[in-house]
């Protein structure tokens, strides 16, 4: 029995030199220069979701948490938009079922920004039904 397709070598990619990992990480830097809102955004999303969770186990104020989603709704467009779903998305159910906040995030969801009536809406395409 042959073993040589087995074996690994360093020209497959299954040992890199420190070179080779360096010039990796200097290419994501360099593109995340390029596009410094992909940056943003991810950074943005990240600090939502944590803020809920920070939420959740009660280590931030709620109040602090109605702030940021009322500064997000407030300007609703491009990342902000993303970041007010993920805010929601990760604390927005606890917050609506505690009954301290229940009020106030209700409030919050009906003041949400609402897109205009059958502004972007089309006509399904035919076969598709929808639910009612």
């Amino acid at each position: 029995m042959s073993c040589e397709g087995a074996r690994r070598g360093p020209s497959d990619g299954a040992l890199r030199s420190p070179a080779r990992r360096a010039s990796g990480r200097a290419a994501a830097r360099a593109q995340a220069q390029r596009d410094p809102t992909q940056r943003t955004l991810e950074a943005r999303l990240r600090n939502a979701r944590y803020l809920g969770e920070l939420a959740k186990f009660r280590a931030a104020p709620f109040g602090g948490v109605f702030t940021m989603l009322k500064a997000l709704l407030d300007d609703f467009a491009g990342h902000n938009v993303d970041a007010a779903a993920a805010l929601v998305e990760a604390a927005g159910r606890f917050l609506l079922r505690l009954p301290e906040t229940e009020t106030r995030m209700a409030n919050m969801l009906d003041a949400r920004p609402r897109p205009a009536c059958g502004a972007h809406v089309s006509e399904p395409p035919p076969g598709v039904e929808e639910f009612q």
